[in-house]
């Protein structure tokens, strides 16, 4: 509720600026400026005039082939009002939007007259936004798993979206497409498959690809053979390093796969690890090693452990002190001996103990009419609130003198909440300084190695500007509120008694407005807001600062302008000489003379040069024909500096902004050695708590600033190379390069840019994995632009796919995925005679293996393995010869199986014995022979020659 309140108050400070002033007849028209094809939307008018008004509208959307699509036409309310809705039409991009009205209006003589206006302004069409989210129940999968996912896809209000999907897809890393559904009805929202994997399955990248409304929307998932480890070793380091950190504190745990702790010993070991090799400037480097700190531990599941930071010299100037924590641990079972590692990388080394920052809810704004709250928010290196700390903050203004100062102590929440009550009109700019002094340290030689840096942080507030000085503040809401509830806003705004006021309320939820009202104030002496209820511990405190040094100059005498002057800097828009002289000595026209001009409304009745379009032109000028023929006046520069912060001003300008003569006929100067210089020349005047102020001298150019051309692929969109005050550039970098920084800079009045230059960083493509039987060239830690990396695989390997080269892309993505090293195919067996093979002949690699054996009464000659070799052929392959004993023996013992088969009733008890015992060895022997042939048909051979059946028996020749 909190985002959706501050989201209707920038929209709707954005479309009063849309707002028509100035006409006969005011009106305010509001309409989403970001729209969505199909969607149903709104926009309102409100006229405001002395009295109620109707009057006609028509609305239209400019398309790019001239022609018009109507949005809403009709007649306001009685009270000037209406809101109209909409259907966005199936357009996209930018286009016009034009609102046509038309009031009658009843003049004094009792004649109406009727006022037509088309104002246009210029709306975004977006194409239908959906966003479909595909989640798979784990990113790894065993071969023979089973991969379930699940997809759901959300409209721009972050609703469902139902439908029909033409194509759900699974596809291995061959881009071979596996599974497939079609036409899946989506009812709900919400989907879910599945689908199990084989025994065998191609290892690697699978995707999931769902089509949705025309989008192929993709997500990977691994396929791979791994073994989970039997116990976890996991390490949590401290959230934040100092150079003044006593004691580094965490902890180590090792459990099971499912959940027990694990007995056992701990070895641990912490470390500083340097980042910064180049960090000994003035003094020798230690040639020793930074030590670590090490601890052996008994554990049962997790332990705490405890190291001084003195005993990794944290705070030794010997060694570099910027880095981070290395933390290892190596858990040894009590039980089996088995030893697991962890590591982790620690905090960053960080100067300062607490982080200040400054906030405000008027984005840097002040209204004079009403008090100037803010916070700073005091923070630990890791984030978390930093209570009780010692907190100063500063506001201060030098011209005119305005100071205040007070030390405060920051809540629970790590917030320092402050307000100034009362601001003098004058005052237009507030400089705000927070500092914790308790961290203060002398600057010394080496403050950059041993000191810890005292916190800080500027902010700076402008007055906003209201010709009519009238102000309103709309609070934001601090607290969350829940739907269907009441809120109530105080909303703040300053007028004078007996006053009738009309607001025009609008809400807003994710640019669709969903409510609008109007409510009329009328304000007396009891709606007053009385602001000396503020509690004394926020309100900052007035100050004195301590006396500036004092400066003598050489004393010179001061001039005296005998002609009329005009300052560049502002290109003479205060220029109020009485020069008319133009360089083609025709006569300047009275600017009473000249027709209103579409630009100015200035209307004086004198010939005299003036400037009321600083915009459009850098000096005086005056017309010399009422078609708006004009020229630039012969104007004298006046005395002027050629930059802010121009420390060799030696001009004769000898008083202070605020009109104040400087003292002991002395001139305005900017002594380099003077911090208060940086603002421009100044002098010693005698009056008031300072003594002194700054002076008004001009600059005579607009500043230049720094160059852009040094910069290696960094592009400005407009092409220049040198830009003035007041100038905006927009930046990008050449093709393969992202910025890094600020993607506009503005030239600042001071030379300045107002942020860092940007610099183009090289797109970097990932990292190319480790394949087996594959060599890379070259092998470097990252990969640039236009980088190209060859693959080769080892003998008896082959490319798959078969390409052989991939360049790093201009977006940081390779151009065709990395290869796989798969073994040469050899060509399918062929029968052995009176062999036992398996069912797959077939799809065999190197280097793989296949065992042949033989059937009953033959055995293998020579090797009985069967060998894919390196260059895709098998090797020798093995014949079944006959075993002559064998065949010998199995044919008698079959004739004794039916002997004593047919006559084993005859028999003595003894001999009936006999004859059983030896039937059921015959029966085994064959049983077992046809088990063994059938379990030879199930068998399949891994790739590195293991052989493995179904029930994991294994078998051998019987004999």
């Amino acid at each position: 509720m909190n985002g959706a309140l501050m989201l209707w108050i920038t929209f709707l400070t954005l479309w009063m600026t849309c707002g028509v002033t100035g006409a006969p007849t005011k009106y305010l028209f509001t309409a989403p400026r970001n729209l969505w094809q199909g969607s149903r939307e709104e926009f309102c008018i409100s006229f405001h005039d002395d009295k109620d008004i109707q009057a006609n509208y028509l609305v239209t959307l400019s398309l790019t082939d001239e022609s018009d699509v109507l949005l809403g036409n009709g007649t306001t309310n009685e009270d000037g009002r209406v809101c109209h809705h909409f259907t966005v039409p199936d357009l996209s991009g930018r286009h016009k939007l034009t609102l046509q009205t038309e009031t009658i209006r009843v003049l004094e003589t009792g004649v109406s007259t009727t006022v037509t206006r088309v104002d246009t302004t210029e709306v975004e069409i977006h194409e239908s936004a959906l966003e479909t989210f595909i989640q798979t129940d784990k990113p790894i999968y065993k071969p023979g798993e089973t991969v379930k996912f699940r997809a759901m896809t959300i409209n721009k209000d972050l609703k469902p979206w139902t439908g029909m999907l033409p194509l759900v897809t699974v596809k291995n890393p061959g881009d071979v497409r596996l599974m497939q559904w079609l036409n899946v009805e989506n009812n709900k929202g919400l989907l879910s498959f599945e689908m199990p994997l084989s025994e065998d399955p191609p290892l690697g990248e699978w995707k999931i690809t769902m089509l949705v409304e025309g989008k192929e929307h993709v997500q990977p998932f691994t396929v791979q053979e791994y073994v989970l480890p039997k116990y976890e070793v996991t390490i949590t380091a401290p959230t934040f390093l100092l150079p003044t950190t006593e004691t580094i504190q965490g902890t180590v745990c090792a459990k099971y796969t499912y959940g027990k702790p694990v007995k056992g010993k701990v070895e641990l070991s912490v470390c500083f690890q340097d980042t910064s090799p180049y960090f000994y400037y003035y003094r020798s480097r230690d040639n020793s090693e930074r030590p670590c700190a090490t601890r052996i531990m008994d554990i049962d599941g997790c332990e705490t452990y405890m190291v001084d930071g003195s005993e990794l010299m944290l705070d030794s100037s010997n060694f570099s002190r910027y880095g981070n924590l290395m933390i290892n641990a190596t858990v040894t079972e009590q039980a089996t001996a088995i030893s697991l590692n962890g590591t982790v990388k620690g905090p960053e080394m960080t100067f300062e103990a607490v982080k200040l920052k400054f906030e405000d809810d008027t984005h840097g704004y002040f209204k004079d009419a009403f008090p100037y709250y803010a916070r700073v928010k005091v923070t630990k290196p890791d984030g978390s609130p930093a209570p009780g700390e010692l907190i100063e903050i500063k506001a201060d203004n030098y011209d005119p003198e305005f100071y205040l100062k007070r030390n405060f102590t920051s809540d629970d929440d790590g917030l320092v909440k402050f307000a100034i009550k009362t601001l003098p009109k004058d005052v237009n700019r507030l400089s705000f300084n927070a500092r914790a002094p308790k961290y203060f340290q002398p600057y010394g030689r080496y403050h950059h190695i041993i000191k810890m840096y005292e916190p800080s942080s500027y902010h700076h507030a402008q007055k906003w500007f209201s010709p009519s000085n009238s102000y309103i503040h709309i609070p934001s809401v601090e607290n969350k509120v829940k739907c269907g509830s009441t809120l109530d806003l105080d909303v703040l705004y300053s007028t004078p008694l007996d006053t009738r006021y009309k607001f025009f309320v609008q809400v807003l939820s994710k640019s669709h407005m969903v409510h609008h009202t109007h409510v009329t104030h009328y304000f007396k002496s009891h709606d007053a807001v009385n602001f000396d209820s503020l509690p004394d511990e926020m309100l900052l405190d007035p100050y004195t600062p301590p006396p500036r040094p004092t400066w003598l100059y050489p004393i010179d005498p001061i001039p005296y302008y005998e002609v009329d002057c005009f300052n560049r800097y502002n290109k003479g828009i205060n220029y109020a000489g009485h020069v008319s002289k133009i360089p083609s000595s025709l006569t300047c026209l009275k600017w009473s003379e000249v027709n209103i001009h579409p630009l100015h409304n200035y209307t004086e009745d004198h010939n005299y040069c003036r400037n009321p379009m600083p915009s459009g032109v850098d000096s005086p000028f005056c017309y010399t024909t009422k078609e708006f023929a004009f020229e630039k006046c012969v104007i004298p520069v006046c005395d002027c500096r050629n930059s802010t912060n121009d420390f060799d001003y030696s001009g004769n300008i000898s008083i202070t902004r605020r009109g104040h003569n400087c003292s002991n006929n002395q001139y305005c100067r900017a002594p380099s050695n003077d911090p208060e210089s940086a603002r421009g020349p100044w002098c010693f005047t005698g009056l008031g708590n300072q003594q002194w102020g700054y002076c008004n001298v001009p600059v005579c150019e607009s500043a230049t600033c720094p160059d852009l051309s040094g910069n290696p692929n960094l592009k400005p969109l407009d092409g220049k190379t040198t830009y003035r005050y007041g100038e905006i550039v927009m930046l990008t970098c050449n093709t393969g390069y992202k910025l890094n920084g600020s993607k506009s800079l503005t030239c600042q009045q001071s030379g300045q840019w107002n942020n860092a230059i940007p610099h183009c960083q090289v797109v970097t493509c990932h990292d190319l994995r480790q394949v087996p039987h594959q060599k890379m060239e070259p092998v470097q830690i990252a990969y640039s632009y236009r980088d190209n990396v060859t693959f080769e695989c080892d003998d008896g390997y082959e490319l798959s796919p078969a390409d052989t080269m991939v360049t790093c892309q201009n977006d940081g993505t390779w151009s065709n995925k990395q290869p796989n090293c798969t073994g040469l195919l050899c060509p399918p067996l062929s029968k052995i005679d009176n062999a036992l093979l398996p069912t797959k002949i077939q799809g065999y690699r190197y280097p793989e293996t296949l065992k042949v054996f033989c059937e009953t009464g033959y055995a293998v000659e020579g090797s009985s393995l069967l060998h894919c070799n390196s260059s895709g052929l098998w090797g020798f392959i093995p014949q079944c010869k006959e075993n002559s004993q064998s065949h010998k023996d199995s044919m008698e013992n079959r004739g004794k199986c039916i002997s004593y088969g047919l006559f084993g009733g005859m028999l003595a008890a003894i001999v009936l014995i006999s004859t059983g015992l030896q039937i059921a060895t015959c029966f085994y022997y064959r049983k077992r022979v046809r088990k063994s042939a059938a379990v030879y048909e199930d068998m399949q051979f891994n790739a590195v020659g293991r052989q493995r059946s179904s029930n994991d028996e294994t078998y051998s020749e019987l004999t």
